[in-house]
């Protein structure tokens, strides 16, 4: 056998790996290769026998015969990967295929079947490991950023809860105040408990979406009333733009007697309408404009825009404007994380979030939800 090169020495040490070959001196051969590096290998001749194995061994590598007696490697691998949905893992095993037919003929059917890689037979023993190699590092690297995603939830956690007490100390003594204090100086209350309802939006925020970088973000769906989800986003927001000598206008596509209701998860939706017309107000308010909140049932599913009259979105941060913390240079302006948030919310109803030119010439913020019946 050829001499192992030193970049490979190592890399398998401990890995799980599952072998499927329905010829038995293959399945020797490449089991005796991964233990030689110190990889942990079990081994199955045949589909059933590779599902079985895979409710109690969790591998880091699967290396599958596309050519399997029954169902075929392809076939395996997708209930593979559906098998490490259903057991609520982190992260999947990679997949690798051996095959006899051409690269042409087997990389789609693969591909959509969840393979990382594929390797022809007949193959050389350095070959194969150097892919498993690969493979197993792709894993572990997967593996270290699902536990940094995972300590940075439970690190967004600990502080929301930690600052949840002090804040409820805040709003509470702040309607203690409300009663207590003279006319004339009520508004300055008001401004103190709005600051700290803005305060504990942002925690929350911050809370969701660190479940939603974790993956972890799902839309609760049930009927929603549009008409009235947009129409007590606008009333929130109008007491903001009020103070800011805005206007908030809200366009339907139907008439009040035609009943608007689309699958949402209403809380989720109510969060992200907030975050839109909260932006469109301080960024994109001039005095004596209108911010415009539309709704439309469509055949894509629901749309929702938010357009204002302000200066818009430079061209070359709309799309990099969705990711958290992004600030504008421009204007020294920032959305925080309200935009990341709302791009998950929006992804977690199977749908998109973009900003184009409204036709006043501002921003106009246009989320589109697919009906739960398509998805």
């Amino acid at each position: 056998m050829t001499a192992v090169p030193t970049s490979i020495i190592g890399q398998l040490q401990d890995a799980r790996i599952l072998v499927t070959d329905d010829d038995p001196s293959i399945r020797t051969v490449i089991q005796d290769m991964l233990e030689s590096q110190g990889a942990v290998v079990e081994a199955a001749e045949n589909g059933d026998e590779t599902l079985s194995k895979l409710t109690s061994f969790t591998p880091d590598l699967l290396i599958l015969d596309v050519m399997l007696p029954g169902e075929s490697g392809f076939e395996i691998a997708k209930k593979a990967k559906d098998l490490h949905r259903s057991q609520g893992l982190k992260t999947a095993p990679r997949i690798l295929m051996l095959t006899a037919l051409s690269s042409s003929d087997a990389l789609p059917e693969g591909m959509s079947a969840g393979a990382d890689d594929f390797l022809s037979k007949p193959f050389r023993h350095l070959e194969l490991l150097t892919r498993a190699a690969g493979l197993v590092r792709t894993k572990r690297t997967m593996d270290r950023l699902a536990h940094l995603l995972e300590s940075r939830e439970e690190f967004a956690g600990t502080i929301v809860h930690d600052l949840r007490t002090p804040l409820a100390a805040i709003l509470m003594n702040a309607s203690v105040l409300s009663r207590l204090t003279p006319a004339e100086d009520a508004p300055i209350v008001e401004d103190i408990t709005q600051a700290a309802r803005e305060i504990s939006g942002l925690l929350d925020d911050m809370l969701l979406a660190a479940r939603a970088e974790a993956s972890e973000l799902i839309a609760n769906r049930a009927s929603t009333n549009v008409r009235s989800l947009v129409e007590g986003a606008a009333n929130r927001a109008s007491r903001i733009a009020g103070s800011e000598k805005l206007t908030i206008v809200t366009r339907f596509d139907a008439g009040p007697e035609t009943e608007m209701v689309f699958p949402l998860d209403e809380k989720l939706m109510i969060r992200v309408l907030d975050n839109l017309l909260g932006n469109a107000v301080k960024y994109g308010g001039v005095p004596g404009s209108e911010v415009t909140l539309e709704a439309a049932i469509t055949d894509e599913g629901l749309l929702i825009s938010v357009m204002d009259q302000g200066p818009g979105v430079p061209e070359e941060w709309r799309a990099s404007i969705f990711e958290r913390y992004t600030r504008i240079e421009s204007g020294g302006s920032g959305f925080g994380i309200g935009l990341a948030f709302c791009k998950s919310v929006i992804e977690a109803h199977a749908g998109r979030i973009w900003v184009e030119e409204a036709p006043s010439g501002g921003a106009a913020f246009k989320v589109l939800c697919a009906d739960a019946a398509t998805t």
